[in-house]
């Protein structure tokens, strides 16, 4: 008997020896990979490479864009990503949807939609769970479902606007009015111009950097964001989370809240 309990202490002393190694490997992956992305912006493509099917989901999701307002402004290259983008500049709204050129046979619609307020304050809401493993800059806005179609997502996005306006105090902004806007559709001779929507995705990317890289021992705490935050923060609106103390409304921020924001342009980086 007793050698049958040491075989099992042994056993079990082995599976968390292998895991404390793997989440290491994980934190300082994730570490290097932080400071790589930097190097790795997005990036638009004039010939995407879609499968099949993925071309499918592309006309899906352009064919429910297009009546609701959206206009589609190119495909984008990230390090792991291929991304499709549109934009609707009445809402001050975009939305992206993600293709994986390494499994091409992923299943689902991965996309998320963006609207921009005053005051450099993001709402996000999508239907992936890794759109909350990280934590954001305050003043960014994100809620997650897995699961949910375009529809039901839209409908729960316009309902955090409403949340974040009627009690957040906050405005939708024009898009970035301090850099120039390439709009595909009225101006097709600016096409060399950034559209909003690759200021927007690279100032996102820098602005996250920057705010992670403030965070004491930011990658040993990507295990803990890994194994809870994008399992146990999807599913709740931003009101939810608000109640829950996990947010603050848009007048309760501190004050320096912007410095971590980063407005990118094809020049230079520009902080703001």
């Amino acid at each position: 008997m007793g050698d049958i309990i040491s075989y099992i202490f042994v056993g079990v002393s082995v599976v968390l020896l292998i895991f404390s190694i793997l989440r290491i490997f994980f934190a300082v992956a994730f570490g290097i990979g932080l400071f790589l992305v930097n190097w790795k912006l997005c990036v638009k493509l004039s010939e995407p490479a879609l499968t099949q099917k993925q071309q499918l989901r592309f006309q899906q999701m352009n064919e429910w864009e297009i009546r609701n307002g959206f206009h589609h402004v190119g495909f984008f290259q990230m390090p792991s990503l291929i991304l499709a983008g549109w934009e609707n500049p009445e809402k001050s709204s975009m939305l992206t949807q993600f293709f994986y050129p390494q499994n091409p046979d992923i299943k689902g619609l991965y996309f998320e939609i963006s609207t921009l307020f005053d005051n450099n304050i993001t709402l996000e809401t999508g239907n992936a769970y890794d759109m909350m493993l990280l934590p954001v800059p305050p003043g960014n806005y994100l809620q997650s479902f897995p699961q949910k179609n375009p529809e039901e997502i839209f409908k729960i996005h316009n309902e955090s606007i409403r949340y974040l306006t009627e009690y957040g105090g906050v405005r939708l902004t024009p898009f970035h009015p301090d850099l120039p806007w390439n709009n595909s559709l009225t101006e097709p001779s600016e096409e060399q111009q950034p559209s909003v929507f690759e200021v927007d995705q690279n100032s996102g990317i820098l602005s996250e950097t920057k705010y992670l890289c403030s965070l004491l021992f930011y990658p040993l705490r990507a295990v803990y964001w890994y194994l809870w935050r994008r399992i146990f923060w999807v599913n709740k609106t931003i009101q939810e989370q608000v109640e829950m103390g996990r947010l603050v409304l848009p007048q309760e921020l501190p004050p320096d809240y912007e410095k971590y924001h980063i407005l990118w342009s094809p020049e230079k980086q520009t902080n703001r």
